[in-house]
């Protein structure tokens, strides 16, 4: 059986989970790293990439270029590993782990070619993988996929697999956290081991909870921009909310200032950030319009941290975290706000349910609303509604 898990998305410089990046820093400190440098025709080769997702693609029609970078990276990594290793925490050593062989990689595929003749070994990703009916099958009756684990163990089918070797009550899925009655804390393990579990009650699917404050006193222009553009603030006709299960609201941590409501228009809409989580678009804020060097810090940041739902799009010791700003009141189970299909800020084929592109516009409800949001055909097969705003005929 194996039992994989994972810790709270991104923002390491903010989550207490990932902080052990601050002691991996103390090993770092007072030291210059440098690759080796190759021959000219190498290094030429080098620059004309310039990223590491560039140098894979160019070293899949050079194979010698793989032999080349991993040459010239050598001393680095021994270096870090190095120093790495010579770290502690909370008493216990830091270990640095081999990466996996090609060896490793080759005998993995083969394994997939002969479980799955239909797989595309290339493209092994969810969105592909998750079309293929053999794999799903398997999937079912040997994996168990959870937001923030993913346990793997043998079947009861003797044609499959080998008789395992451990007694059954150890070879239980790792249960989901369960409310008690009280609906404030959590059973302990040894009261929900053994039992079927769902996701319903996850921590992090708690809905954002709204930070009570001042009101804000609105300018005419802004309070009636306001009323000619709905938003996530706004509540929509339909309040079908996707399903627990399938659209997860990331923990991260929460900006607790009151943001000023009329900041979260179409005409404040500068671009849009991917949730690392939902892979839903979110509408990025500003009552200014940003110049060149503000949209390069915007975009130098985005690509340093992984943004989530609700979670500072800057972080706060940029100076323009207080002018540029995504909602803090939304989650992963937060629609697509309404501002970004209005101002045009990216592809409007989103669905406002689940982020998934080629969604379609409901022309039925198009002529009964004024405002209605993509939905895409997975959506509607789970039974989820289209998300519409303002009915024709009727005082808002």
């Amino acid at each position: 059986m194996l039992i994989h898990g994972r810790c709270a998305p991104g923002h390491s410089y903010m989550n207490p989970a990932e902080r052990v990046m601050s002691v991996l820093n103390l090993g770092l400190q007072n030291c210059s790293l440098e690759r080796r440098e190759q021959m000219p025709e190498a290094e030429k080769n080098f620059k004309k990439c310039g990223s590491m997702a560039e140098t894979r693609k160019f070293a899949i029609k050079n194979p010698e270029v793989k032999g080349q970078w991993a040459e010239s990276i050598e001393p680095v990594q021994a270096l870090v590993r190095n120093r790495f290793t010579r770290l502690k925490l909370s008493d216990t050593r830091i270990q640095a782990i081999d990466p996996v062989s090609d060896q490793s990689i080759d005998i993995m595929k083969r394994h997939l070619r002969e479980l799955f003749p239909e797989m595309d070994l290339g493209k092994l990703q969810k969105v592909h993988t998750s079309k293929i009916a053999s794999y799903k099958e398997w999937k079912e009756s040997h994996c168990r996929e959870r937001h923030y684990t993913f346990q793997i163990k043998k079947c009861d089918n003797p044609d499959c697999c080998l008789p395992t070797k451990l007694d059954e009550e150890k070879l239980q899925w790792v249960p989901d956290p369960v409310l008690d009655q009280t609906g404030e804390h959590y059973e302990k393990y040894v009261t929900i081991k053994g039992r079927e579990t769902t996701e319903a009650d996850r921590p992090s699917l708690k809905p954002p909870v709204a930070v009570k404050g001042r009101k804000r006193t609105l300018n005419t222009d802004s309070a009636s921009a306001n009323k000619n553009t709905p938003d996530a603030d706004s509540a929509p006709v339909n309040t079908n909310a996707p399903d627990a299960d399938n659209t997860p609201t990331t923990a991260c941590a929460q900006s607790h200032e009151v943001q000023d409501a009329s900041l979260f228009t179409a005409q404040n809409a500068r671009m849009s950030v991917e949730c690392t989580e939902c892979s839903k678009p979110r509408v990025i804020y500003s009552k200014q319009k940003l110049s060149e060097r503000h949209n390069l810090t915007v975009v130098l940041a985005l690509s340093e941290f992984e943004y989530t739902c609700g979670a500072p799009v800057l972080p706060l010791t940029s100076s323009l975290s207080k002018n540029v700003m995504c909602r803090n009141n939304i989650g992963c189970a937060t629609h697509v706000e309404v501002p970004y299909y209005s101002s045009s800020i990216g592809r409007l084929d989103i669905c406002a349910n689940c982020g998934a592109q080629e969604a379609v516009v409901d022309a039925a409800l198009k002529a009964k609303f004024k405002t209605v949001l993509p939905i895409c055909d997975d959506c509607r097969n789970l039974g989820r509604e289209p998300i519409v705003y303002r009915p024709y005929g009727k005082k808002v």
